[in-house]
């Protein structure tokens, strides 16, 4: 900005000195020249006499005189005295002061005989209308030079708004996850080194967004091989364990023990690496991959929840319910929402009491809000507590899906609380 302000000031004196040394150049030797100068004067020259003649002036009568001058403004008219002098004396009719012929004929003035009512007097003109075309050539210098910068600062003006837009409309393709899109800069001012960090940047993330996806199909690999390493090994373990528990009546009782806790075991670690595997999943670029779709809630609620509370209820559990009243759309990825569905029925059926009815209830007001409550089971002596594997996945899942998923313990009672987002009326319309 600063170099276009100087060069803008640099070519407005370019073009003002220039066009002014022209100006005065023209007026100085066309103008200015003599037979220009005479050409004038012969005319004031004429013009007086016309009107000496028309008002029948005397060769005395300075303030008629003076008064035609002013209202010429360009001239200057000396009228020569008699005195008995033989020095020739003029006198200037505006401010009456008297010269000689050496100092007018210095100074420009052409002489001419007048005939005057009285007599024929010589008269000394001095055409002086240049001076008007200097100061209309400084005036003209000035606004040329003025509209140079005010061009300049215009047209830079133009061009800085035209990148602005241009960058502005690159950064908004690449806030919207267009991040191939590459930004065009060919400046080397503030904003083209702008747009340059900002497309290094891009490229940052591009670099690591590559990255992380890599270390994430490393991991997701390296889990399924873990997965199907541990449970294919444990699987015959746990059959092992089983058939020595089918024929533990011909084993010592210290043995029969230990075959009860070590299939107890087995059964732990089965569960611990499902639950890690599904932990997984949820971070996985095919769990990244979430699709919101409108469903109504009511009905969604009913068979998903439905299905739940029947499997609880053949395992012995019971259910005190108060069903979604409220009609609404819910937005929400299904497949996601079930698998929460699902971690949160088998933490039940591992750590709930089923002496004590499971509570079910749902409201709508900004959100759909679930909640279930549960009395927590007294833990068999020697059982590992929980290591809450399924609830974070729940958590993780739930802002996959916008929502909120909360659990808390309070005595023996614990809560879970699920929030969703719905579809407002405002938004069905639009």
């Amino acid at each position: 900005m600063l170099l276009v302000v100087l060069t803008a000031v640099i070519a407005a004196v370019i073009i003002g000195l220039g066009g002014w040394l022209l100006m005065d150049y023209t007026i100085d030797h066309w103008y200015l020249a003599p037979e220009a100068m005479e050409e004038r004067a012969g005319l004031v020259a004429s013009e007086l006499e016309a009107y000496v003649s028309a008002d029948q002036l005397t060769a005395d009568d300075y303030q008629s005189l003076r008064s035609w001058v002013g209202g010429i403004r360009d001239a200057s008219i000396a009228v020569r005295v008699e005195y008995d002098s033989p020095v020739e004396i003029w006198l200037d009719v505006e401010d009456g002061s008297l010269s000689g012929t050496g100092n007018l004929e210095a100074g420009g003035y052409y002489f001419y005989e007048i005939p005057f009512s009285d007599r024929t007097c010589a008269v000394a003109i001095l055409e002086n209308s240049e001076a008007r075309l200097y100061n209309i050539a400084t005036f003209s210098a000035l606004v040329a030079g003025a509209l140079t910068v005010l061009i300049i600062l215009l047209i830079y003006n133009r061009d800085l708004t035209r990148r602005i837009r241009t960058f502005s409309k690159d950064l908004n393709k690449i806030s919207g996850g267009d991040l191939d899109y590459p930004l065009r800069s060919t400046s080397s001012d503030e904003l083209g080194q702008l747009a340059k960090d900002v497309d290094t940047m891009r490229n940052t993330i591009i670099q690591r967004t590559y990255a992380e996806q890599e270390a994430l199909k490393a991991n997701s690999e390296l889990i399924t091989a873990l997965s199907h390493d541990i449970r294919n090994p444990l699987t015959s373990l746990i059959g092992y364990m089983e058939l020595l528990e089918m024929e533990q009546g011909s084993l010592p009782e210290d043995a029969q023990s230990y075959v009860r806790a070590s299939l107890d075991k087995a059964y732990r670690i089965r569960d611990l690496t499902g639950e890690l595997f599904r932990y997984f999943l949820v971070f996985s670029e095919e769990a990244q991959d979430v699709k919101l779709e409108e469903y109504d809630a009511q009905i969604l609620l009913d068979q998903l929840l439905g299905e739940s509370l029947v499997e609880l209820e053949m395992l012995g559990f019971r259910e005190d319910s108060h069903a979604l009243e409220q009609p609404c759309t819910l937005r929400t990825d299904v497949s996601l929402f079930k698998r929460v569905i699902d971690n949160l029925t088998s933490n039940i059926q591992k750590y709930a009491d089923p002496a004590y009815p499971l509570q079910y209830s749902a409201h709508v007001d900004d959100r759909l809000h679930i909640t279930v409550r549960n009395h927590i089971r007294k833990l068999d002596e020697g059982a590992v507590e929980s290591n809450h594997i399924g609830l974070r996945t729940c958590v993780s899942i739930m802002k996959l899906l916008e929502g909120s998923f909360e659990s808390r313990a309070e005595g023996d009672t614990f809560t879970v609380e699920i929030a969703l987002p719905i579809v407002k009326k405002s938004e069905k319309t639009s």
